[in-house]
């Protein structure tokens, strides 16, 4: 996407951030397409579709950039049929996560001269309710359970950081990890159990696996100097990525039993993970001499790439029990949705 070799994480970052995924460099040529399904959709009428987060059933959540420049929600069933959204007063909404049963949570931001960004939740009958935890003066989401539980993070006024865990019921817990000055929560599967990282008193950041009873074990792989993971499994297997004391950013995946593997599809220079499921599987994008591809790396560590067909970049945003989602850009600089089925 970008033609620097840095960590891929700013990238990730600055697409959740709501920055423009119209400012996307044009890339070089790809490698071997895996034989696979692919099937692309665009908003009608929208400058950019971008696919976020994809449930075992293929309904997709994203966002895409309407004609005003505008990034608004939509959702994408089976079938084809795609439903555009967005908060009441909302100049921006984005950074969507799917459930089981197509639950979407979110986050939007209004329209203050300095933007503020507040969590939602919309039901499958459409219906969006807002949130914040108390004291928030930015909340992020990033991950929604099959239960409709929601996790992310906040800023209050004296710009700490805080993690969250929000029950259907609207009941919202802060996570505040001993030692820290800044968590951030990221992935939460089907028993409750949190996946994030944080920054320590000490200066130094780690990952954190947070039980559903509130045990919270922190990790890193060995040699990290960051740790920032992405999603976890329903076994509680975590992936992501590290920051190497070299700065080269590489995948990793922390088994049940705390064994961490680092991996790398061959070629790349900065890997970031975005999904694993229950098998083991792993979705992700890295980063090449030569552009962006996406990667899948089975439970046994073999590593297959991927781009989409004539494109001059892929990202993969999300993945499910066997699809993946994200999207990719034309010859001629078009953002696109994709879904891939193996």
């Amino acid at each position: 996407m970008f033609t620097s070799c840095k960590s891929r994480i700013s990238t990730q970052t600055s697409l959740r951030n709501g920055a423009s995924i119209l400012a996307l460099c044009l890339l070089a040529s790809a490698p071997a397409v895996a034989k696979a399904a692919i099937t692309t959709f665009d908003v009608s009428g929208a400058i950019s579709t971008a696919g976020e987060s994809i449930n075992d059933g293929n309904t997709v959540a994203g966002t895409y950039v309407d004609g005003s420049y505008v990034s608004r929600g939509f959702v994408r069933t089976p079938d084809g049929t795609i439903t555009t959204f967005a908060p009441k007063g909302a100049t921006a909404t984005y950074q969507l996560s799917i459930n089981s049963d197509g639950v979407i949570a979110g986050l939007w931001e209004n329209g203050q001269s300095i933007p503020v960004r507040h969590g939602f939740v919309r039901s499958t009958d459409g219906k969006i309710t807002t949130f914040d935890p108390k004291g928030s003066t930015n909340t992020q989401t990033f991950g929604i359970n099959s239960g409709g539980t929601v996790t992310g993070y906040y800023e209050d006024g004296s710009s700490n950081y805080y993690g969250f865990v929000r029950d259907p019921d609207g009941t919202i817990t802060t996570i505040d990890l001993p030692g820290a000055i800044y968590t951030e929560s990221f992935g939460i599967n089907d028993n409750g159990d949190i996946a994030g990282w944080y920054l320590a008193t000490n200066g130094k950041q780690s990952g954190f696996i947070r039980t559903a009873d509130g045990t919270v074990t922190a990790f890193k792989p060995p040699g990290a100097k960051t740790t920032q993971p992405a999603a976890i499994a329903a076994y509680d297997s975590i992936t992501g990525t590290f920051i190497d004391s070299n700065e080269f950013a590489h995948g990793f995946v922390r088994d049940r039993d705390g064994t961490i593997k680092k991996f790398d599809p061959k070629t790349s220079l900065a890997t970031s993970p975005v999904s694993i499921n229950a098998e083991g599987q792993i979705a992700g994008t890295y980063q090449a001499s030569n552009g962006n591809y996406g990667f899948i790396r089975g439970s046994s560590g073999t590593i297959r790439t991927f781009t989409i067909l004539k494109s001059n970049a892929t990202e993969v945003l999300g993945g499910s029990a066997q699809s993946i989602t994200g999207y990719y850009v034309d010859g001629s600089g078009m953002i696109h949705g994709f879904i891939r089925t193996p």
